[in-house]
């Protein structure tokens, strides 16, 4: 049997003939509507062809029925892909509520998602892990979590990614806060610098490898900061070695000296420059996303005035923050196939869903349809569906947005605008639905035992 068959390449169904060897006993699993992977050579409609030519006396068997979602979100899923008819399900559940919200900026919209879903946690009975928010791109996810995080809103990044705090570039720049505070109060006795020279005496790289900061650090569990003066003139190091541990003991001095004028905000981005932070990403492979995750640091610490309170407060989210039972954040795509009870799909705007390279490559981006499909049929009972305004770039300049183009084919009657802190009222009033049915009881509803 082959699941997800609608995203299967002509490659891999000519690799899972040869498996059959002219054998015909094969069951595939698919929906058109969720055909989401033509971007890695998946095409559906080829295969689909393919495989009737091949497999001329198959059965072919639809199902009628939805158990996931109510009666509300799959209409407004459906709605997103009319042209394919096994979208337009009858749904067993009892109803769902979808609303839609318009913010005015990626920051505000971050912010009522972290607002709705403390609420519909402290004061419904939800667990953070029955929610999730959904991104089309991993970029939006930063002022996601800087929204879940200043409301004390746990998370979990689905797929490869880290949190914004933990992630190394951030964790580095942390490392250099810390040093230069330590200097600034004139402590350079301090112990609690957890390894924070370590983490930045070759970054960016200044030809300080792994052997020289062996030598550097001796028996000595990370290096610290009288260790760092040694080196420049430990005769076992390399005269280049020697040459760029001045330098970055300059440079932490130089700096040091400017934390009481210097703003948090001011003092990252002199990091980035007197570092030649920022060149050294640029030349980087995936330099940009990790300069995009500095500069989410550097806004964050926009609402601080002094370097030792931005600290504290940092560590505190970065403790905070995540939690294995937390608020699921993803991308669409990595959510294909899961459910939550409440989903929230961000960034409903043109540019995003669509994605603006669908838009300037083809009139209908039916693939981006899809997408929407999918992301909406996630949700169970609750749907939130946002857009905001207008956003600021990374140059600083503010663009004014446009709302999903896919917003407009929702029915309206299924729709409720947004009424902030009432959005589970009329769906999660009264007994809280059970969220915990095991597979083998969802399997025996399934078959009416």
């Amino acid at each position: 049997m082959v699941d997800e068959w609608q995203d299967s390449t002509l490659t891999e169904y000519r690799f899972i003939r040869a498996l059959l060897n002219g054998n015909q006993n094969l069951m595939v699993v698919g929906s058109p509507a969720q055909a989401i992977y033509a971007w890695r050579g998946g095409d559906y409609q080829a295969l689909n062809e393919q495989f009737r030519q091949d497999f001329e006396e198959l059965t072919e068997i639809t199902l009628p029925e939805c158990r996931r979602s109510g009666p509300q979100i799959v209409r407004v899923g459906a709605a997103v892909v009319p042209e394919e008819q096994e979208v337009w399900m009858h749904s067993r559940q009892a109803d769902s509520k979808v609303v839609v919200a318009s913010l005015n900026n990626d920051r505000l919209e971050a912010d009522a998602v972290a607002q709705e879903i403390k609420s519909l946690v402290g004061e419904h009975g939800l667990r953070w892990q029955d929610c999730a928010i959904l991104v089309r791109t991993w970029s939006q996810s930063i002022a996601i979590e800087r929204g879940l995080v200043n409301h004390g809103v746990p998370y979990v990044l689905y797929g490869d990614n880290a949190p914004l705090y933990d992630r190394k570039e951030v964790r580095e720049m942390r490392a250099y806060l810390r040093i230069i505070q330590m200097l600034a109060s004139g402590n350079d006795q301090d112990t609690r610098l957890h390894g924070a020279i370590d983490q930045i005496i070759n970054t960016p790289a200044r030809g300080i490898g792994p052997a020289s900061q062996r030598l550097i650090r001796g028996d000595h569990a990370e290096i610290s900061w009288y260790q760092l003066m040694g080196a420049m003139v430990n005769k076992n190091l390399r005269q280049q070695v020697r040459q760029a541990t001045q330098e970055l003991f300059d440079l932490l001095n130089r700096l040091s000296k400017k934390a009481d004028v210097l703003t948090p905000q001011e003092m990252i981005q002199a990091v980035i420059r007197e570092t030649g932070w920022e060149q050294w990403l640029n030349e980087e492979l995936g330099g940009n996303k990790k300069l995009r995750n500095l500069k989410a640091l550097a806004d964050e610490a926009l609402q601080f005035t002094e370097l030792p309170v931005f600290l504290r407060a940092v560590e505190e989210k970065a403790r905070s923050a995540v939690s294995g039972d937390g608020v699921a954040i993803s991308t669409i795509h990595s959510a294909k196939g899961l459910e939550w009870p409440a989903v929230f799909v961000v960034g409903l705007n043109e540019g995003i869903l669509p994605h603006i390279k669908a838009i300037e490559s083809q009139p209908d981006p039916a693939e981006e349809r899809r997408l929407a499909h999918v992301a909406f049929t996630r949700a169970k009972h609750l749907l939130f569906l946002s857009w905001f305004r207008e956003r600021t770039t990374e140059s600083g300049r503010i663009v004014q947005m446009k709302p999903s183009r896919f917003l407009a084919m929702l029915p309206k009657e299924d729709l409720h605008d947004y009424d902030p802190g009432n959005l589970a009222d009329g769906i999660l009033d009264g007994n809280i639905p059970n969220f915990d049915t095991s597979p083998a009881e969802a399997f025996a509803s399934f078959i009416g035992q």
